[in-house]
C-alpha cells in the first residue's frame, strides 16, 4: 500500500507544507531586490517543506540534518536546468545530433551536484543524532488542532477525505475521527446517517 511508502509520505507531506506553510513564511518579509527577493523565496521554501517533513523524518531516522538549508540552496535552483538539460540530451541523442561541449557541460553539472551533496552529508558534526520520536508526537505534530508544523489553521476541505471535514490529523489513516456529543464528526459540520 503506497500510503504507508515513507517515500510517499514525504513526498506529499513536503508539498503539503509548500501550499501550506510556504505563503505564511513569504509574509514575514517582503524584499525590494530582486535577488535578495529571490533568495528569499527558495530560503522559505526550503523551511517549509523540512518542517512538513520533520515530525515525520524524526520517527523514522532519529536525526535532524542542520545543513539542509545549505544542499538546498546551492541544489534547488539547479534542478530546472538539470531535469530540462537532460531531456534535452535525450531528444538530441534521438535525432543523433548530440554536441561533446553539452555532454560535457551536463556532466560538470551532475558531479558539481554530487560534489556538493556529498560534502554536505559528510559535515557530521551539524548532524543531530539520536533524537527519540515516537508515533504519537508524529500524530500531535501533524494534529491541525494541536500541531506545531501546522498550528491551529484548518486543513482544507476535500484534500485528503474528499467533501466531508473530519478532525483527523495529516496522517489521518494513524488517527480514528473524534465524534462531537451533538453526533457530528469534524468541526461543526453534521454528519448525516
Amino acid at each position: 500500500n503506497f500510503l504507508f511508502d515513507l517515500g510517499f509520505q514525504m513526498s506529499y507531506l513536503a508539498v503539503l507544507a509548500i501550499v501550506w506553510i510556504y505563503p505564511k513564511l513569504l509574509a514575514f518579509w517582503r524584499p525590494k531586490g530582486y535577488l535578495i527577493r529571490k533568495a528569499w523565496q527558495l530560503f522559505t521554501v526550503c523551511i517549509a517543506a523540512q518542517l512538513g517533513v520533520l515530525p515525520i523524518s524524526l520517527f523514522y531516522f532519529h536525526q535532524f540534518p542542520a545543513l539542509f538549508f545549505v544542499s538546498n540552496l546551492l541544489i534547488v535552483p539547479l534542478l530546472g536546468v538539470v531535469l530540462l538539460g537532460g531531456l534535452g540530451i535525450i531528444v538530441l541523442a534521438f535525432c543523433e545530433w548530440l554536441p561533446e561541449f553539452l555532454i560535457g557541460g551536463y556532466q560538470y553539472l551532475i558531479r558539481y551536484m554530487n560534489t556538493v551533496v556529498n560534502w554536505v552529508a559528510g559535515q557530521e558534526a551539524f548532524l543531530y543524532k539520536g533524537i527519540s520520536f515516537d508515533g504519537m508526537q508524529v500524530i500531535l505534530s501533524y494534529d491541525h488542532r494541536t500541531g506545531p508544523v501546522f498550528g491551529q489553521a484548518e486543513i482544507a476541505e476535500g484534500l485528503v477525505f474528499g467533501m466531508y471535514r473530519h478532525r483527523f490529523s495529516i496522517l489521518g489513516y494513524l488517527q480514528k475521527p473524534t465524534a462531537a456529543a451533538s453526533g457530528s464528526i469534524g468541526v461543526g459540520t453534521p454528519f448525516k446517517t
